[in-house]
């Protein structure tokens, strides 16, 4: 289901006829011949907005709002081929422009069920209509998965002749049930976007019609689990916000009823029945249940109805007179960004979320390669690993007050990110220049990659540079580390500018790869050796780093005999601590005779060593 982060929105599609009473319509525009989005602002209602299409020409609205919040609609409304018009009713008056909210638009038209003439329509957030067209004709009931550039939709294929499950991903569009022998109808995808739930049919000789049962697709492998198997209809199915139950109509002589599956148990009870009153369609928005249904038994205009819990109610725009169904909710009050669920979602620029989001899953934006901007909720408390690795544009990020639990791998490879602040308010972390540490400053979280900076002294109060906390910082060319610091976290110097590190004598842990570099030429260590997690040094490499330590010290040879490829040992003794020790310290030369003086220098000096000429009024010393 998708995720409300801005306000809540409610799509309508007429399986039978849309329609609304004068009084309640305040504001219209029309997107195509068939859509039309009207805008409920002035009303107390629980959704404000609406996306209406009419009898016969427009069905099944799904819309994804990228550009306006970070999640899109999973779900859309289905139309049955034995639809009738009743009361036909379409007020004009009171409508007044609108603003369709920028998003992505998923619907399907067609002119007469009958003759197979329905097309499948994805509009852009900048109003570009495109008609999805292949080896199928009457494609219908097409909804997005984890986004906008992947969709599922059911249609005939042209040479088998059968209904069949459509997945459309990045333009690419394969016939995932093709060949089955079987009606394949209604797809749904999971919350994760792993699954697919639909209805499967089949010919039943003794019935003299068409069975249908549930049905459930593994996107990745394309098989196919059956989930029910009786002589009842189940269509429509729909998952549950949290991926654990699977809501239908099922049918009996021809009146649905609203039903639902425990997935885990795959045991099913009824939500709603009523003796010759026909329901159907459930959808989930946020935590309550719409679907459709008819007035009573003698009225059969169909109006929505909202489950929220034990109570049941129907929405302020249903009549006797007239049918409202198919509802599509796009939004609902959701908590949790799922993992991967904007991955690789390569038109997304923008994202803002309400205060509803207070958790984000593994990989959720990651790869989104033209993502530019994250207005995080101020609720958020859990951002997960790799959120957004690889989002090469995005530059500047604010984290809220309220987070307490980052892993900052989750900016991994974006190569352009130079700025991350933290809200003052926030208890557990703080940034400096835009670098984040801790809120005692006692440890050093994350530096971004694009930071231009090319020094960086890191304050004495920091005790633990945390795994992947400075990794491909490039620019960096001169890193001093601070006399009290002991944990040095998996990849933390990795990949930076620098091309020496001294290593306080307090450092008792080294984590993997935390040294790696093609650029670092020099290493000190002060003290004994640490305890480490896998090599610290540039084994994957070719390139050879000088590793200077105390030979004096016992503690170095095992770590010496473990790790000797790439790395040039020596011997830390044989140099002075800090500073330089000539060879001679005073010497008389004759003039005109040459004198060469030799010296030591300790290695961390060598960045830093310069030769100058001495005044000539005192002596001349050749620089070589």
């Amino acid at each position: 289901m998708g995720i409300s982060l801005l306000k809540r929105i409610m799509s309508l599609a007429a399986a039978f006829f849309v329609a609304l009473p004068v009084p309640m319509v305040s504001a219209a525009e029309k997107v195509s011949d068939d859509i039309f989005y009207d805008d409920f602002s002035g009303l107390v209602l629980d959704t404000d907005k609406w996306l209406i299409a009419e009898k016969n020409r427009g069905g099944t609205p799904d819309f994804e709002q990228t550009g306006f919040v970070v999640d899109y609609v999973k779900i859309t409304p289905f139309h049955e081929s034995g639809d009738s018009p009743q009361h036909e009713f379409y007020p004009d008056n009171g409508r007044a422009d609108a603003e369709l909210p920028k998003g992505w638009l998923l619907w399907h038209s067609y002119k007469n069920y009958a003759d197979l003439d329905s097309k499948l329509f994805l509009r852009t957030p900048d109003g570009t209509v495109e008609s999805i067209s292949g080896d199928f004709i009457h494609a219908m009931n097409g909804c997005f998965g984890r986004s906008p550039e992947q969709f599922a939709f059911m249609a005939i294929d042209k040479d088998a002749d059968e209904w069949d499950v459509y997945l459309s991903d990045h333009g690419e569009i394969t016939n995932i049930t093709g060949n089955s022998g079987f009606r394949n109808e209604d797809p749904k995808f999971s919350p994760d976007g792993k699954t697919i739930v639909f209805k499967r049919g089949h010919r039943d000789i003794n019935a003299n019609d068409f069975v249908y049962d549930l049905a459930l697709l593994d996107v990745k492998t394309m098989t196919v689990t059956m989930l029910t198997d009786d002589t009842s209809e189940e269509a429509m199915p729909c998952f549950s916000e949290d991926g654990k139950y699977i809501y239908f109509a099922r049918y009996t002589n021809g009146i649905g009823s609203i039903c639902r599956l425990d997935l885990s148990t795959k045991t099913s009870e009824t939500v709603l029945g009523e003796n010759g009153v026909n329901a159907y369609y459930p959808i989930v928005g946020g935590d309550k249940l719409y679907f459709t249904k008819w007035c009573s038994a003698d009225n059969h205009c169909d109006t929505i109805i909202c489950c929220d819990g034990g109570k049941i109610t129907s929405m302020p725009f249903d009549s006797k007179m007239f049918d409202c169904s198919d509802a599509c909710p796009i939004g609902g009050t959701v908590s949790t960004i799922g993992e991967a669920a904007f991955y690789d979602c390569d038109k997304m620029k923008n994202v803002t979320m309400s205060d509803s989001v207070t958790k984000i899953d593994d990989y959720a934006f990651s790869e989104c390669d033209k993502l530019e901007s994250i207005s995080f909720s101020d609720s958020i408390s859990y951002i997960a690993p790799y959120v957004f690795i690889r989002c090469g544009k995005l530059s500047k990020v604010d984290l809220p007050s309220a987070l307490k639990t980052i892993t900052f791998s989750t900016f991994n490879g974006c190569e352009s990110l130079s700025t991350v602040n933290v809200d003052s308010k926030n208890e557990n972390y703080c940034s400096v220049d835009g670098v984040v540490y801790s809120k005692d400053m006692s440890v050093l979280y994350f530096y971004p990659d694009a930071k231009t900076d090319k020094r960086l002294t890191i304050p004495e109060t920091v005790t633990t540079i945390e795994a992947y906390a400075l990794e491909e910082a490039k620019y960096l060319e001169t890193i001093t580390l601070p006399s009290k610091l002991e944990y040095i976290g998996t990849e933390a110097l990795a990949l930076t500018g620098a091309k020496t590190l001294t290593i306080p004598e307090s450092v008792n842990y080294l984590g993997s790869y935390c040294l790696y570099s093609n650029t670092l030429g020099t290493v000190i260590f002060k003290g004994s050796a640490p305890r480490r997690s896998g090599s610290p040094f540039n084994t994957r490499g070719t390139y050879t780093t000088d590793v200077y330590c105390h030979f004096s010290d016992t503690s170095w040879y095992t770590f010496m005999d473990e790790f000797t490829e790439n790395v040039n040992w020596i011997d830390l003794d044989a140099y002075p601590d800090g500073g330089i020790e000539l060879s001679e310290t005073a010497v008389s030369v004759k003039e005109g005779e040459e004198l060469a003086v030799g010296f030591r220098a300790s290695p961390d000096l060598s960045d830093t060593l310069i030769w100058k000429r001495s005044p000539k009024t005192i002596r001349t010393v050749s620089e070589t």
